[in-house]
Parts: structure tokens; C-alpha cells; sequence
């Protein structure tokens, strides 16, 4: 129940910044939420949009307390790209993304690392440079898709500080 309660807690504080960002909730599948921007709606922002939210969603994170669970960490994973979209089924009909795009941007996710962005080469050339600092992660072996050239996006925009031992010196 500890689960369940911290993912409605996580997921519940990521819906509430859905519009902040013009960013669409896609579904949620076990501990994965997925989000799109650029649909339905199309904008030429997309990339800035999804990784303003998963820099936020980073931060958010940090502030959610469950109770039980001691710490909640977060994977994020970015492809921008085309995609096919529409609702499907007649019992439950659901708006579902479909294409590469999307297989593709689960990869960069169960590929990254927890607390970080692991954006593709795609995304990081629609991202202004003076508005966000990427890291290059270099080739990376991509299950399904093969070697890419993958990038971190840097929290708030910024390398994170360095630990710097000062010392004093006479």
C-alpha cells in the first residue's frame, strides 16, 4: 500500500504541473509516466516545454513525502520527434501515441540514471544554448535502436555545483 500511496503522491504532483508547461499527460503504466508536448496541440516549443517540466519534475520530487518510503528518485528520458496519436478501443477509449518517437524515448529513459535527463541528439538541437547546458554522455549501445549519441540536460540549467575542498594557506 506504501506503493501505491507514494506513486498517486508523485503522479498527483506531476498532473499539477501538466499546464504550467503546455505538456499532456500521455498514461501512466505501473511506475512509468509518460508526457508529450507538441499534442494534441502543436507547438514549435515542444523540446523546451518537456524539459522544463522534467527539470521541475526533478526539483518537485525532492518535496514529496510518503510516508514509509524514504526517498522517491526519478529516471527521465526525452525524444523529440514525430509520432502517431488518436484514440483507441470502444470499452475504454484512450488518446495513445504510437512510432519510434515513442520507443525511442523509452529507451533514453531506462537508460538514464536516477535524478537525471538523458536527452537524444534530436532534443538537444531544438534547445536553445544560452537557455539550457547539456553534457555529452557520448555513444551510448541503445537496446533496439543501436549506438546514439545521447546528452545529460543539466538541472536548473546549470552543471550541479562541485564539491570543492578549500583550504586555508598562509
Amino acid at each position: 500500500m506504501a506503493v501505491v500511496t507514494t506513486m498517486n503522491a508523485v503522479f498527483s504532483c506531476f498532473d499539477a504541473l501538466l499546464d504550467k508547461f503546455e505538456v499532456y499527460k500521455v498514461e501512466t503504466v505501473g511506475q512509468i509516466y509518460m508526457a508529450a508536448s507538441g499534442a494534441p496541440e502543436r507547438t514549435s516549443l515542444h523540446a523546451q516545454n518537456i524539459s522544463d517540466l522534467a527539470l521541475e519534475m526533478l526539483k518537485a520530487i525532492k518535496k514529496v513525502k510518503t510516508p514509509g518510503i524514504t526517498e522517491v528518485t526519478l529516471k527521465i528520458g526525452i525524444h523529440s520527434g514525430s509520432a502517431v496519436a488518436g484514440v483507441v478501443g470502444m470499452k475504454v477509449p484512450r488518446y495513445c501515441f504510437f512510432g519510434d518517437t515513442v520507443n525511442t524515448a523509452s529507451r533514453m529513459q531506462s537508460i538514464s540514471e536516477p535524478g537525471r535527463i538523458n536527452i537524444t541528439y534530436n532534443t538537444m538541437k531544438l534547445l536553445p544554448e544560452e537557455k539550457y547546458k547539456t553534457e555529452s554522455r557520448g555513444i551510448v549501445k541503445v537496446k533496439g535502436k543501436g549506438n546514439m549519441q545521447t546528452y545529460w540536460l543539466l538541472e536548473n540549467g546549470y552543471p550541479k555545483a562541485a564539491k570543492v575542498d578549500l583550504q586555508k594557506t598562509s
